[in-house]
């Protein structure tokens, strides 16, 4: 997906007269900028099928877990029980931080 905030990017200067300037020139300064060619590598961007049949082909490996460290308790009450002890020890201290300074 592309996104552009400028729909005036991709439009022309048509003259009273009916005489269309090529996409990207500007009037004042007689210049033409690059807005053509961006345009066109966005859409050969998306269009590029290649890229579409290498994510379709990509395969996953599962790493499996280490049957060892799995089978022990204490590795699994371990991994209980660190996480929720973390967040509890720092709930502590920031309710105390917060009570002593908006203490009146």
């Amino acid at each position: 997906m592309i996104v552009i905030s400028d729909g005036d990017m991709i439009s022309n200067y048509v003259s009273k007269r009916g005489t269309m300037y090529p996409l990207g020139y500007d009037l004042l300064t007689r210049q033409t900028y690059g807005n053509k060619n961006f345009i066109l590598n966005c859409v050969d961007y998306l269009c590029d099928q290649e890229n579409i049949v290498a994510l379709r082909g990509k395969e996953f490996k599962i790493r499996l877990l280490d049957h060892a460290k799995a089978e022990n308790p204490l590795y699994s009450w371990l991994a209980l029980t660190l996480p929720l002890f973390v967040i509890l020890i720092y709930g502590m201290i920031h309710f105390y931080v917060r009570k002593k300074k908006y203490a009146g």
